[in-house]
């Protein structure tokens, strides 16, 4: 799916999707540590989890099932606990705790959300069921609804990460600026084609991936946000940048005047979002979440925590900055409120589309 605010669970993605316009700085214009958006997000997830009854997060589960005291030949399905099945790595049959009686080959099953069947025409036929090892003591043990005889291992949770791969580019010197056409993620190195007798220096645009922090050149507020400047120096043919990004934005350059221009490499490692399937709904849930626990502490920064007004008088001329800022009530106050209603309102539509409407009964 296109991504145009960052790749999802990130800082990145959560500053500009959800708290764009928020000083995001503490009273000197430091920009708040990464792991602020790190505890924001991971106990936003962790809440989801618990509170919607799923799993985010990849995680290996093995889960032991009844069998249906259904024929084996009818094929019937087997749902996993699990709403979100990345994959199913092993399925076998298991008495008690003793060990595997019988492995069944996995291509022998059809996954549907998080519904197994076996399906063995899907990749052989009936005979080869009929011919595997154990098959007459097989239709027994299934006929008889034998309590936790399947043994499913699998990875639940959905995929947030994207794939990371490697790549490397050139570009003439001629052009003076490099832009990606893809998520660029970690560090970004450029490399001259030989040594150089001069420094060359390159302005790299982006945001950080720790914290989501600008590197744009623009001013907001109290802070400027300037590219990172790296330089390879004389004697040297390459340079690394010190952040780690989750996007950059574009690379630029000056002061070459060979003729006829040169190449220089630019490498690193690329964020494919392609793979990335969590739905848009949970991801709008976790980052409203995620955005409250930002916006209490931005709000005690504005001039103080429980500070209403502040005025500030020098040589007979004063200033005064008036807040929604209280005891009882933070400098964002509205707008966490606001989220909290629409996180309130979502829950239960998410519970249902996820595990289906609960029916009371008598």
């Amino acid at each position: 799916m296109a991504l145009r605010t960052g790749i999802p669970l990130t800082a990145e993605w959560l500053t500009k999707g959800f708290l764009y316009g928020v000083d995001l700085t503490d009273d000197n214009g430091r920009y708040y540590p990464p792991e602020m958006f790190e505890i924001a997000l991971e106990s936003a997830v962790a809440w989801a989890e618990t509170e919607l009854g799923i799993k985010i997060n990849k995680t290996e589960m093995v889960e032991r099932i009844d069998a249906s005291g259904s024929s084996l030949m009818s094929y019937p399905p087997i749902k996993l606990p699990d709403v979100f099945i990345n994959s199913v790595s092993a399925i076998s049959w298991k008495l008690g705790e003793s060990t595997t009686i019988l492995p069944w080959p996995t291509d022998w099953f059809v996954r549907r959300g998080n519904v197994i069947q076996m399906i063995p025409a899907a990749t052989g036929t009936q005979q080869d069921i009929q011919n595997y090892p154990l098959y007459a003591q097989a239709l027994q043990l299934m006929n008889s609804g034998t309590a936790a005889l399947w043994e499913i291992t699998y990875i639940a949770g959905v995929e947030t990460d994207g794939v990371i791969t490697e790549f490397e580019e050139t570009k003439a010197t001629s052009a003076a600026v490099w832009r990606p056409s893809f998520y660029v993620w970690n560090e970004l190195t450029i490399t001259l084609p030989a040594i150089d007798s001069v420094d060359r220096t390159f302005n790299v645009y982006g945001y950080r991936k720790e914290d989501g922090k600008p590197f744009d050149g623009l001013s907001r507020l109290k802070t400027d946000y300037d590219a990172e400047t790296i330089t390879i120096v004389a004697g040297s043919v390459s340079a690394t940048t010190e952040t780690a990004w989750s996007q950059v934005t574009n690379v630029t350059w000056t002061g070459w005047t060979e003729s006829p221009a040169i190449d220089i490499t630019i490498s690193g490692w690329q964020n494919d979002p392609t793979g990335i399937d969590i739905d848009r709904d949970l991801m709008s849930l976790i980052g409203a979440k995620a955005s409250i626990h930002m916006l209490n502490t931005a709000g005690d920064l504005i001039i103080g925590a429980g500070i209403a007004n502040k005025s500030v008088s020098t040589d007979g001329i004063s200033t005064s900055v008036g807040t929604t800022s209280s005891p009882t009530n933070a400098g964002y106050g509205a707008r966490i409120i606001q989220l909290q209603r629409q996180i309130d309102k979502q829950t239960p539509l998410l519970w249902n589309k996820y595990h289906g409407i609960m029916v009371a009964a008598w």
